[in-house]
């Protein structure tokens, strides 16, 4: 019988950084960055108890059987193709969750 994996939430924040004065991301690389992270789905709003919210830019909710190395790695693979350097974090959720930006 296969082992029984459990499905972890977790919050994931990126932030781009500029390579220079001259070079700082923009509205693009951010924009890009969304549908990315979308497309592997990495949602900017969160669900909870038929109560739907959205997190704050550039941050995403994901719920996977990944652990978190494996997380981290899809995100940095994800940026490095959009822009570079980039501060990545990623935040295993428990089941405590106060928000105040419902949106439904």
């Amino acid at each position: 019988m296969p082992a029984f994996k459990r499905l972890v939430e977790y919050i994931v924040r990126v932030e781009l950084h500029e390579k220079s004065p001259q070079e700082k991301p923009d509205g693009n690389q951010y924009f890009n960055l969304h549908l990315a992270l979308e497309q592997q789905k990495f949602m900017h709003v969160i669900s909870i108890e038929g109560d739907v919210y959205s997190l704050p830019p550039a941050e995403y909710y994901h719920n996977t059987t990944d652990n978190i190395d494996a997380v981290i790695n899809t995100v940095e693979a994800i940026v490095n193709g959009i822009w570079w350097p980039a501060t990545i974090l990623v935040t295993e959720m428990n089941d405590i969750r106060l928000w105040s930006n419902r949106i439904s």
